[in-house]
């Protein structure tokens, strides 16, 4: 089993106090959206309630026989404590199909990520939506921040954007819960390296 993963045995595992899963037969994928390393990101439809939804797959690399993704364990509980801020994508539980490796985050759908719209439009917003975006980042920056959480990948492709103007902090697979006194020295190579603070690049631990 790799250092990223950790043995589980059951779901209620994995959850972390979500609760019962319900399956993922429950929503109607219409389109893949994104891919990273950590997961495929699919737009889907609930059947019952036809909401819009994004859907998760979380991928497993040397986890597919004893173990699940530290990463995505990470993320789910660093998403739960941040749950009811505005600008920080919403987790809303967790789907599974009935293979042991399909296994789907279920968050709020948001149309648009910011990488995106920047290589699309050449000027996409005016400086006054610009500012809003900027504080609305702050926002949700110094909420997870007030909670002991750095996100460590902050970046275009992880800042969404839905119809209503909103800016949405998503993907925290790389965040971590930090404590005073701090923990041990923390991996310096995860944040994508042209966000990466200049102290981490000249050897801060």
């Amino acid at each position: 089993m790799s250092e990223n993963s950790v043995q589980l045995t059951s779901n209620k595992d994995i959850l972390y106090g979500l609760g019962n899963c319900r399956p993922v037969s429950d929503f109607k994928k219409v389109s893949r959206i994104g891919e990273g390393t950590y997961g495929y990101v699919y737009k889907a439809i609930n059947r019952e309630t036809n909401e819009v939804v994004a859907l998760k797959r979380i991928i497993l690399h040397n986890e597919r026989q004893d173990g699940f993704p530290l990463t995505s364990l990470r993320e789910v509980k660093t998403l739960n404590a941040c749950r009811n801020h505005p600008n920080i994508v919403r987790l809303h539980e967790v789907v599974v199909g009935s293979q042991r490796d399909a296994v789907f985050l279920l968050f709020e759908y948001c149309e648009h990520d910011l990488s995106t719209v920047l290589k699309a439009f050449k000027n996409p917003f005016k400086e006054s939506e610009v500012k809003c975006l900027v504080l609305q980042l702050l926002s949700a920056v110094e909420h997870i921040h007030n909670n002991w959480i750095v996100h460590r990948d902050i970046k275009l492709s992880n800042l969404l954007y839905n119809s209503k103007g909103q800016l949405k902090l998503a993907d925290f697979g790389l965040a971590r819960t930090l404590s005073y006194p701090p923990p041990a020295a923390l991996t310096p190579t995860v944040v994508t390296l042209w966000y990466r603070a200049p102290e981490v690049l000249l050897g801060s631990s």
